[in-house]
């Protein structure tokens, strides 16, 4: 077998034992948009459209969910009046943070599973592939 149908063999066993489940809803929907605005403290819809990776009309659309559910708040840009910048509200931290301690303790059982010197080549191998994508 090639060394990509080994990765993606590998890479798809992996998805099928569950762990990582938790960790996948900080890439996608409503989960990704809390997180980033977590990580980040304020975005405009620009802004995470291009860190997410989805259209503007999604971003918009996950946008009035959470606003309706008032996890997040919209305000107009003091900087530029014809931009909106969000934030995420006390609401949307309590409903992000079990998310985020399921996760952090699936990350803990990985760390225990690979030991430090395995981890540490892990995210050096990640990031590494990551900055060669980036520059392309």
């Amino acid at each position: 077998m090639n060394p990509t149908d080994l990765l993606k063999e590998e890479l798809s066993e992996l998805m099928k034992l569950g762990q990582f489940k938790d960790l996948k809803i900080f890439v996608e929907g409503e989960t990704a948009v809390l997180f980033m605005l977590y990580s980040h403290k304020k975005m405009t819809p620009k802004e995470l459209s291009k860190v997410l990776g989805i259209t503007k009309g999604r971003v918009t659309s996950l946008l009035n969910r959470l606003n309706e559910k008032k996890y997040i708040r919209i305000s107009i840009s003091s900087e530029d009046r014809r931009c909106f910048n969000v934030e995420l509200t006390e609401a949307g931290m309590h409903e992000l943070r079990p998310k985020m301690n399921r996760a952090e303790k699936h990350l803990k059982r990985v760390f225990e599973v690979l030991k430090e010197e395995k981890m540490n080549l892990l995210i050096e191998l990640i990031h590494e592939m990551r900055t060669s994508l980036e520059a392309e």
